[in-house]
This record gives C-alpha cells, sequence and structure tokens, in this order.
C-alpha cells in the first residue's frame, strides 16, 4: 500500500482457530497509507527491485539479505495481489461504506467525527460528510489501483532478471 511509516506501524496476533494458533497481521495507524517515508526515508533500505517500500526494520533487512527469503516475499505479494482483486476491494469498500453510512444518518453522529472535520472542510451537515467520506474512499480504492499498477511493472522486471 506504500505505507510511509511501517516499522512500528504492523502488530502481529495471534488466533486460535481450528485448534490450531494462526497468526494475523493487525496493520496500525492507516493514515500514513501512501505516504513518504517518514523522516525523509532517513533509514530506508535500498531494495534493487524496489518492491519493498520504505522497509527497515529487522525483517526487512533479512529479506534483503536472503535471495530465498525475499522470492517468499514476493510470493506473498504475488498471492496478495490476485486475492485482493479490484473487485474484491471495491466490494469490500462498498460493505464498509454502508455500514457506516448507516450510523451517520444523523446530524450529531456526523458532527461528532472531530478527526475528519479537522482534515476536511466544509462539511457542514450529515450529507456533505457521507459525500466527503465517499469521495475519499473513492480515492483510496484510485490509489491502490495505481500502486497495484507500479508493483506489477516491477514485479515483471523481477521475474525478467532486471532491477
Amino acid at each position: 500500500m506504500r505505507n510511509g511509516d511501517n516499522v512500528d506501524e504492523v502488530y502481529f496476533y495471534g488466533s486460535w482457530e481450528q485448534q490450531r494458533l494462526y497468526f494475523r497481521v493487525m496493520g496500525w495507524d492507516p493514515e500514513d497509507l501512501f505516504q513518504p517515508c517518514h523522516h525523509g526515508g532517513k533509514w530506508a533500505l535500498s531494495d534493487p527491485h524496489r518492491l519493498l517500500y520504505c522497509g527497515e526494520g529487522w525483517l526487512d533487512h533479512a529479506m534483503l539479505r536472503s535471495e530465498g527469503a525475499y522470492g517468499l516475499f514476493v510470493e506473498e505479494l504475488e498471492g496478495l495481489m490476485a486475492r485482493l482483486s479490484p473487485a474484491v476491494l471495491e466490494e469490500a469498500m462498498a460493505e464498509t461504506r454502508a455500514a457506516l453510512f448507516e450510523r451517520l444518518q444523523d446530524e450529531d453522529t456526523a458532527m461528532a467525527m472531530g478527526e475528519l472535520h479537522g482534515m476536511v472542510t466544509g462539511l457542514d451537515d450529515a450529507a456533505a460528510v457521507r459525500e466527503g467520506i465517499a469521495a475519499g474512499m473513492a480515492a483510496f480504492l484510485a490509489d491502490i489501483e495505481v500502486r497495484r499498477s507500479v508493483l506489477a511493472e516491477r514485479l515483471a522486471l523481477y521475474h525478467g532478471g532486471q532491477p
């Protein structure tokens, strides 16, 4: 997604499912999605294939040192891109929008969204709040597709043996 600050923004949690412990990822502070690397990329690692964005953690170091680990990263990235197709993301966003808008019908609730009002001006009533949120969601989906296109080009170069 191009998270500009992911070294301390991704958390893992365990979940007992079907008599086994599975580990899942929980994103944190999503306001950094599609943002430049924090601190101007001062600690960002150089990835010759430019697939790893703003990586600076120990896991990122390990992936860049090991061709095998990097290959597993690429496989996971490609699988994730396939599973999160534009249609799947649009459906998830539509469900999220419907659930959110169901709760944003009255003026008091819509006007209580202080952080949103601090980011976007002119949201004077519930209809304007819903319209602003819908525009933000559409822009988010468009940003994802731009990122998907960039990653697809870089993956093709990776598989072709080019940096």
